[in-house]
């Protein structure tokens, strides 16, 4: 199991690098487990890394090895971020580590392996990575959260960083005004 996931509806999602996705249904309804056997086949694995339901029954899937997939739970269909009209410029990442919406902006955040922070909205994409962020040191991201003052916080292999609500970027030290143990 490599991510957990409650929705307002009360159901528990359970993302498995063994494949694919169990749905619990509190109270009293049990759990099924989705196989997504169709994006097995079409991607050759079904093994999630993270996801995170959106509205309108838009599940975004972390899929290991692949990327980012959107699958619609009301018609079955998936597509990649590769096909999705507003993402397909984006470059290749083998897997997508982290997602949150952020309640700021209504922003989709993906951490990616491989090219930093995407941050989706309305049909735009801006990228935080080493390429645009100069003190951006790892472009590996494990963990995304926003806290009350619309910072965007951003844990990486090489410790946190911070975009604040201007969209300035800071790595910790920068932020807390001196060396942390989180640097």
């Amino acid at each position: 199991v490599n991510s957990v996931l409650r929705t307002s509806d009360g159901t528990i999602w359970i993302g498995m690098l063994g494949g694919g996705l169990a749905r619990i249904v509190m109270p009293g309804e049990g759990y099924r487990v989705e196989t997504f056997p169709e994006i097995r086949s079409k991607y050759g694995t079904n093994a999630i890394s993270s996801f995170l339901y959106d509205r309108d029954s838009i599940l975004w899937i972390g899929l290991a090895d692949y990327g980012l997939i959107c699958r619609d739970l009301r018609t079955g269909e998936s597509m990649d971020y590769h096909e999705h009209p507003d993402l397909k410029g984006l470059p290749y990442t083998s897997t997508v580590c982290a997602m949150m919406r952020r309640p700021s902006t209504g922003e989709l955040c993906f951490g990616t392996w491989n090219d930093g922070v995407w941050i989706y909205n309305a049909g735009e994409v801006r990228v935080l990575d080493k390429r645009n962020c100069s003190n951006f040191y790892d472009d590996c991201v494990f963990a995304l959260a926003e806290d009350e003052s619309g910072n965007l916080w951003i844990g990486s292999r090489h410790g946190l960083f911070i975009e604040n609500a201007a969209r300035e970027f800071h790595t910790a030290a920068e932020y807390f005004g001196g060396p942390t143990v989180i640097d």
